[in-house]
């Protein structure tokens, strides 16, 4: 049985990516170890089938904690048992990459975004170099390489002439009964509360939409947002939901009438992005409001799975009341978002990573 240990710079908790992949893997019959980081606010591990580790570090944010993890991860790595490591993003590639050229074995990489061009790391050109001189020298040594949307792997793929491929953040199918929720007038947002992510915008539409907010998760901006919305005289219509186990995520998701799915236009990294929760949507048949950016302009357009608008409150308002409101586009929206699911799930990406791997 070859083991492969992906690595990761997140507590691993609420990683649905890693999580489906490492389950995927597992019953490929691989030996899978995931390897994140341990903060104060981690949780115990959730039961899996694969293996779990986090390491402690002294430091927590910037240059030094990614040198320490990296150092950390490295000596983690080197004696350890494995056949495949696996870098997930910039941020393990170093100690990935060293680790791969002395222990000889298979380096897979996994971008779960365009790194180099992420809102944080625009406008700082000093810190991005770094990142880009780390890819330049570790990526002719990867053995395998993917990301999450077409647009995105096909510049990694000119840009190191590699091949790259894509393996969508596609969720499982859901086999439960989806509700007509048209009425329950709730929109929903899902994932990371992080820069760029509309949230700001959101909350100055509601002033404007006769419907509840449910905001789900945590992040950088957790404590802003909070703030943002207290200050509101419409602040009992904004629910924050935390942090939510990936496994009871759809029996909250399933309740409402229209996902949000809108970025701030913060650099190529948003321009490119293909997320998670754009997919729960359509898997649980929920329309949603997404931005106008290339991958979901390319499904929207072909799918009709939901609508698109600037991120911009008044844009958003319109958009949102249209689809609260609008009876006849809801319903066909909804119908197309059934037939979407049927091609948009876990399933049909796990045979691609598992035809991936058996050529390495």
């Amino acid at each position: 049985m070859k083991k492969i240990i992906y690595t990761v710079t997140n507590d691993l908790t609420y990683d649905r990516r890693m999580i489906r992949i490492c389950n995927a893997m597992v019953s490929f019959g691989y030996d899978v170890l995931l390897v994140g980081r341990e903060l104060n606010t981690s949780v115990s591990f959730k039961d899996e089938v694969f293996k779990q580790k986090r390491l402690k570090c002294f430091f927590n944010k910037g240059v030094m904690f990614y040198a320490e993890f990296n150092i950390r991860l490295l000596l983690f790595l080197l004696f350890q048992k494995v056949d495949i490591i696996g870098s997930i993003d910039d941020d393990t590639l170093t100690a990935c990459g060293i680790a791969k050229l002395i222990k000889r074995k298979k380096l897979v990489f996994d971008s779960h975004e365009y790194f180099s061009e992420v809102p944080e790391l625009v406008g700082k050109n000093r810190i991005k170099k770094v990142w880009l001189f780390i890819e330049k020298v570790f990526m002719e040594h990867v053995d395998l390489a993917y990301t999450v949307s077409t647009s995105i792997a096909d510049i990694y793929a000119k840009k190191y002439q590699i091949p790259f491929y894509t393996i969508m953040n596609c969720p499982e199918k859901f086999e439960g009964e989806r509700k007509d929720n048209f009425l329950n007038k709730i929109i929903i947002y899902q994932g990371a509360l992080n820069l760029g992510r509309g949230l700001e915008e959101l909350i100055e539409a509601m002033k404007d939409v006769d419907a509840t907010l449910w905001i789900v998760g945590e992040g950088d901006h957790s404590h802003e947002l909070r703030e943002l919305a207290s200050q509101k005289l419409y602040a009992h219509k904004i629910i924050f939901h935390g942090y939510i186990q990936p496994n009871l995520l759809n029996i909250l998701t399933q309740q409402a009438t229209v996902g949000f799915n809108v970025l701030q236009d913060l650099g190529i990294s948003y321009q490119l992005s293909l997320s998670n929760k754009f997919f729960d949507y359509i898997q649980l048949h929920i329309p949603s409001l997404s931005s106008d950016f290339i991958e979901y302009k390319h499904i929207i357009d072909k799918h009709k799975v939901g609508i698109m608008c600037k991120c911009d409150s008044k844009d958003i308002a319109s958009s949102l009341n249209l689809l609260l409101n609008d009876a006849t586009l809801y319903k066909k929206l909804k119908s197309e978002c059934a037939i979407a699911s049927e091609l948009f799930y876990w399933g049909q990406e796990k045979l691609k990573l598992k035809t991936l791997y058996e050529k390495l």
